[in-house]
């Protein structure tokens, strides 16, 4: 590698284990140096250049993650600004599932629903600052399968300020 793009750059092992925890290393490692990003290109993709690199980096100055899709279902860029070892577990690599699979899980916005007994096996909420809810899905996936609702609910914090958070739950 060194011989092919020179000295400038730091070069490391990529160690061992599936394409996710290798992906993983990398991020964490690239993160922990004191990259505000990081993105991750695939080694096969000859067609990323310079302006779709650029674009990932300044997508990740107003948001935590970015993705490029590619044709076989899978992706040939991931960028991160933070560190979120959920992203690469349990992937079936190498399938025309991985993508689907990364955007398919219920996270951000959406609503979490299961029994009280489900939500204490897993340990209740994970104390994390950020990416919480994709840990939870993650903890929620080792249980069982995970059903994915295709419909809208309307909902506004007006009435729980109004009321209070009891009255509107109890």
């Amino acid at each position: 590698m060194r011989a092919f793009f020179g000295a400038a750059f730091r070069y490391q092992p990529q160690g061992g284990g599936d394409l996710g925890e290798r992906m993983w290393r990398c991020a964490r490692e690239g993160l922990e140096s004191g990259a505000e990003s990081v993105v991750l290109v695939g080694s096969d993709i000859p067609g990323v250049d310079a302006d779709i690199l650029t674009k990932a980096f300044d997508v990740l100055r107003s948001h935590d993650l970015v993705i490029g899709p590619a044709t076989d279902g899978g992706y040939y860029l991931v960028g991160l600004r933070r560190e979120v070892p959920e992203l690469f577990a349990d992937m079936p690599w190498g399938t025309e599932h991985v993508l689907r699979r990364t955007l398919q899980m219920p996270y951000g916005d959406q609503a979490l629903f299961m029994k009280t007994e489900t939500f204490k096996a897993i340990g209740g909420f994970p104390e994390l600052p950020i990416m919480e809810d994709f840990e939870m899905v993650r903890r929620l996936k080792r249980r069982g399968r995970i059903c994915i609702v295709h419909a809208h609910a309307i909902t506004s914090t007006r009435r729980w300020k109004k009321r209070g958070i009891l009255a509107k739950n109890i």
